[in-house]
């Protein structure tokens, strides 16, 4: 019998997804962040686009992301018309996005944000936003939700988000749902189980957006 031989970070990942993060140097954090999300949206179905700037780093040190085939890339996404550059380049380094494997429309977009710079996450976010006909979730990811939440309130991002769903996923509540979704293991089906997972996740720390004066 043959052991396949484990880093410490890998051994923690599979037992216990908060020491997992606590145990990486805080550059290394984003990337493993930012996997975790594509494989927790692999496992529930969807296909996933990562940051332009991080795809190639991750996939090379991740070979079971690398093979699923439910990667995108910006050309796949199903969007309007896109003229100005600078959109298309936000897009490109929004961090991760989940999208519906038959249309390739964005159902939930990622950004995870750990150094406090709010501005050019919510430009990466309004880029999408108006480059979309159709609803969809912005989901901010971090650790400093009274910093994001008071930012999110300024009178330009209230405006450029009044038609969609915005949220804040944690590190914590991040961790959490992953646990939740290892647990519920076989206990029921897995259509069931994605159901349950997605719902739990879109609904942590919901952002109403304010009537825009």
């Amino acid at each position: 019998m043959q052991f396949q031989e484990c880093s410490l970070e890998e051994l923690a990942k599979r037992r216990d997804y908060y020491v997992y993060l606590s145990l990486l140097k805080s550059k290394e954090k984003h990337r493993c962040i930012q996997t975790l999300l594509c494989e927790l949206g692999i496992s529930l179905g969807f296909h996933v686009k990562l940051a332009l700037n991080d795809e190639s780093k991750i996939l090379h040190t991740n070979l079971i992301l690398a093979r699923s085939k439910k990667f995108l890339d910006f050309y796949d996404l199903n969007l309007s018309t896109i003229v100005e550059k600078q959109t298309k380049k936000d897009i490109n380094y929004i961090g991760v996005l989940w999208c519906d494997p038959l249309n390739q429309k964005v159902i939930v977009a990622f950004d995870v944000e750990l150094s406090g710079n709010y501005s050019q996450l919510f430009q990466r976010f309004s880029s999408l936003a108006k480059s979309t006909s159709y609803p969809l979730h912005f989901i901010g990811v971090g650790d400093d939700f009274t910093n994001f939440r008071n930012n999110f309130n300024r009178p330009i991002w209230q405006s450029a988000f009044s038609s969609y769903k915005f949220g804040y996923l944690d590190l914590d509540e991040l961790c959490d749902i992953l646990t939740f979704k290892r647990e519920l293991g076989s206990s029921v089906s897995s259509l069931a189980s994605s159901k349950i997972v997605f719902e739990k996740l879109i609904n942590d720390k919901s952002l109403p957006v304010i009537p825009f004066m």
